[in-house]
Order: C-alpha cells, then sequence, then structure tokens
C-alpha cells in the first residue's frame, strides 16, 4: 500500500496491514508448530519416553510337542509299541503333524540349532548319544497336561512334552535380560552372541546379586535414546515365570506360576520392538557392557530353540 505522499507505509502493529502481517506470522508459526508436532509424534514412536508393561496377550495356545521314545532308562520300544505310540498320535484331534526323529536326525538337528546356542561341544557328543522321539505340530495346545499324560503313559515312552508358541514371537525383537540374585541364577551364561561358544565372554552377573533398580533404570534411559525403537516394554520376574509356565504346556500358567529359584526363569529383562535392524548393534553396544545387564540377544535367534533345554542364557523367557 502506497501513502498520499507515494512513500512505501511501514506495516504497523496498530493498523489494519500491520494485523495482516501479524495473521501471516502467525500461520506460519502455527504452521512450524503443527510441522513439530507431527516430527515430534514420529520421533516418539521411534523412541518411546519410557517402558511399558508388557503386552496383555495373546498368550498362543499353537504349539509343537516331543515323545522321547525309552532308552536306558526303560525298555526300548518294539516295533508293535512304536506303531501303536504313532496310531494313537495320528488319531488324536489336536495333533497336526507326526514326524519320527532317529538319533542321527536329532544328533543333525543339535549340530544345526542348538550346539553352539546350548554351548554343548559337539566333539563329546555321538548320534547315539540322542534319543529316537516322535515330535510334530498341535493345532491346540490347551489341555496339554492332559495329552503328555496320556502319552506318556504308553508303553516304550519315556517323556511326553508340550512346548507352546512362544509368548513374545511376534511381539519383540530384542531381549535384554537383567542379572538375577545368585539363589535363583543358572548355572551357566551364554552371552550375546552366543551361538559362538568358544570366544564367549565371562558371566557378567558373577559373583555380584540381582540387578538393582539405579542399575535397572540406567539401562531404561540407555535404551530409550536409541533410534528405531518402536516399543519398549518391561517385564519383571513374576511375568517372566508366567511366560516359562505357559511355554512349558502348563494348563493353568495364569496363576500356577513356578516360585521362584534356580531355574524357574525369572529374569527382568526388557523386551524391544524394532524398526530398523540397524538398531539391533546399536541396543548391544549400549548396554552389554552396563552393571547388572544379563544376557542380549535377538529374539528369533530364539523362536527355533525356545522349547528346547536350556542353560543359563535361557533364565527369563
Amino acid at each position: 500500500m502506497t501513502s498520499e505522499s507515494g512513500n512505501s507505509e511501514v506495516l504497523s502493529f496498530d493498523g489494519e496491514p500491520g494485523a495482516a502481517w501479524r495473521g501471516k506470522v502467525i500461520w506460519v508459526v502455527a504452521a512450524v508448530v503443527l510441522l513439530g508436532l507431527v516430527v515430534g509424534g514420529v520421533r516418539l514412536l521411534v523412541r518411546p519416553a519410557g517402558p511399558l508393561p508388557p503386552p496383555e496377550g495373546p498368550w498362543p495356545m499353537t504349539g509343537e510337542y516331543t515323545v522321547m521314545l525309552c532308552s536306558g532308562q526303560c525298555p526300548a520300544p518294539t516295533r508293535e509299541q512304536r506303531a501303536a505310540i504313532e496310531a494313537r498320535l495320528r488319531a488324536m484331534p489336536q495333533v497336526e503333524t507326526v514326524e519320527f526323529e532317529s538319533r542321527q536326525d536329532a544328533y543333525d538337528r543339535m549340530a544345526r540349532e542348538g550346539a553352539g546356542l546350548l554351548g554343548l561341544p559337539l566333539h563329546y557328543l555321538k548320534a547315539d548319544d540322542m534319543q529316537e522321539s516322535y515330535r510334530g505340530r498341535l493345532r491346540t495346545s490347551e489341555r496339554a497336561q492332559a495329552f503328555t499324560g496320556e502319552v506318556g503313559r504308553l508303553p516304550g515312552v519315556a517323556m511326553a512334552r508340550v512346548n507352546r508358541t512362544w509368548f513374545w514371537k511376534g511381539k519383540a525383537d530384542v531381549a535384554v535380560l537383567l542379572c538375577q540374585p545368585p539363589e535363583e541364577r543358572m548355572e551357566d551364561h551364554l552371552m550375546n552372541d552366543y551361538r559362538t561358544v568358544g570366544d564367549r565372554p565371562k558371566d557378567p552377573c558373577e559373583g555380584r546379586g540381582g540387578v538393582t533398580r539405579e542399575e535397572r533404570d540406567a539401562v531404561a534411559a540407555r535404551l530409550a535414546a536409541i533410534d528405531g525403537i518402536r516399543a519398549l516394554y518391561f517385564a519383571d520376574e513374576k511375568h517372566s515365570r508366567k511366560v516359562r509356565a505357559h511355554l512349558d504346556g502348563d494348563d493353568d500358567f495364569q496363576s500356577a506360576i513356578a516360585p521362584p529359584g534356580k531355574g524357574n526363569g525369572g529374569a527382568a529383562g526388557f523386551w524391544i520392538k524394532i524398526d530398523d535392524t540397524l538398531a539391533v548393534p546399536a541396543i548391544r553396544r549400549a548396554v552389554t557392557d552396563l552393571p547388572g545387564v544379563s544376557l542380549v540377544f535377538r529374539v528369533a535367534d530364539r523362536v527355533s530353540f525356545a522349547a528346547g533345554p536350556r542353560s543359563g542364557g535361557y533364565s527369563g523367557v
């Protein structure tokens, strides 16, 4: 706008032109704030403010079964008894698949999936040391104890076991377990890349007590500062024991939880859902050396073997 003298009018906070200018400024500021909220919202999704309680569910009712055949501890099954065991399994409506695993098959599976994970040096094992078994998938693992009780009483069966689908499968990508009190810890321990046996480091929880609140909070703060984390959960010892009871086929896992004690899988820890696989090495670098951290692992590495025999690295599932 031009004044009568021909000079350009200076924008004023009092006049009409000033109000228009102020409106533009307000619009720009509002746009910047809105952009900040959007960016901040994304940031909150990537960097959660703090640990959440574990998801309420679902608690999967699918799973797998293992029927170990007698070998040494009881008379080995006859051909007729083997046929009866297999026929009974195939007739059970909850059983989806039935596969026979020979001693050699069991040895090969251990070499392929579990030797490093469990810290088992294979040169001390032979195929003859393994047990024959029937294995397969279950359509449902409800009433798991009735299943194992019935199958376990068949002649030639040493033991029947149900392992439900792991609670954390699909809910988390990385786990950071914390030190347990000495009276609850397992005998052995596997740290970080526990598929390598010969060079695994010393147990970081050896010679100390359980994790303190201050140590736990320090781990949480370090995790919350890492880019690429979508959700950060904290599961206490009680929840971990419930997860263990569920995995082991306890029908009353919600209430009949194993009491605290050595080998009961009661380690507290953080369970992390990530947006980017690049976050995994960042998590390990950030927390591995912090006091109170026991074990860091990818959940995907554990899923296929979560139902197997456990060493210290399995504590706190």
